[in-house]
């Protein structure tokens, strides 16, 4: 049988298709039609070259705000280090955040797709904030917000950010196929990570665009970088651990957590007479319980695994 009639078999194998995604080893072929050949073409995800390809999909669109960032804000790029300084410290404090759990150590040739699937549940979870949020801001006023209209703010924030993490680590799952909770959760944590990144160059674009100097850009970026990479990667981390699990009471937790968190942002250093630096310290309780709560579930999944495999 030639490659090529091996390639139209297994793509009329409709056990090599879920949720329109295609994954055939056998199949030779990079990009193939869509079962509705008038819908254009899929990737087959089995290819050496498909998660090259997923990654892309995320990569572009933080380089189109890299640029947006650059052209609109270039005055101020140009002229000031700080926030080159604040991004260039976030992203590092980043990376430094996502090597705090060993399962860090495996699965990294999927690290790049799965976070490109990350940018994408910012750009939803952050679209659904804007719907819910805006006619609410509209109405009000900003120069009215106060500490309670923030009550609101926060919760449609926490709840809009939750529901496009746990979207995208079901459509990361269902396109790389995880085979076990290990990697389920895996993959959740590098959701958070596009996430995180993400998040920080869209502020990064949005203090271009406007213009506006950053000062104290260190404690910027421990803010973004140190504490939001923490909250954001291992919650994430907490929702798929949950999903896979069916433990919704996660669900509860993080979005408790995330609401506290936002209503301190939103709420500010201003409005709650506390200095930047006292602000600061008040995120890292919520942020580091996120993160010590998934170490002790990770760990009690893992027991429990054990003893069922060995029951």
């Amino acid at each position: 049988m030639s490659q090529k009639e091996i390639n139209q078999q297994e793509w009329s194998n409709p056990s090599n298709w879920r949720w329109s995604l295609y994954r055939s080893e056998k199949d030779s072929r990079l990009w193939v039609p869509k079962q509705v050949s008038a819908m254009g073409w899929t990737l087959n995800l089995s290819h050496r070259r498909a998660n090259l390809w997923l990654g892309l999909f995320g990569i572009v669109p933080c380089l189109v705000v890299l640029l947006m960032a650059i052209i609109g804000g270039w005055r101020t790029l140009s002229t000031s280090p700080g926030p080159w300084l604040w991004l260039a410290g976030s992203l590092a404090l980043t990376c430094v955040v996502a090597t705090l759990n060993p399962l860090w150590r495996h699965g990294l040739s999927q690290a790049f797709p799965a976070a490109a699937f990350g940018v994408i549940a910012a750009a939803v979870g952050f679209a659904i904030q804007g719907l819910l949020n805006r006619p609410v801001i509209s109405i009000v006023g900003v120069a009215n917000l106060t500490w309670r209209t923030h009550l609101y703010l926060a919760l449609a924030g926490a709840i809009a950010q939750t529901t496009g993490k746990c979207l995208l680590v079901l459509a990361v799952w269902a396109t790389l196929r995880p085979t076990n909770l290990t990697a389920k959760v895996r993959l959740g944590l590098m959701v958070g990570l596009g996430f995180t990144v993400f998040e920080i160059l869209l502020i990064w674009l949005n203090a271009a665009l406007a213009g506006s100097p950053v000062t104290h850009w260190w404690l910027g970026a421990c803010e973004r970088g140190l504490i939001s990479s923490l909250f954001h990667i291992y919650s994430t981390g907490l929702l798929a651990l949950g999903l896979a699990t069916r433990r919704y009471r996660l669900f509860v937790f993080v979005i408790a957590v995330h609401y506290l968190t936002d209503w301190l942002a939103g709420a500010n250093a201003s409005l709650l007479h506390l200095s930047d630096i006292q602000l600061e310290l008040a995120f890292v309780p919520p942020v580091v319980a996120i993160w010590l709560v998934f170490l002790a579930m990770a760990s009690k999944t893992r027991r429990e695994s054990s003893l069922a495999a060995s029951a």
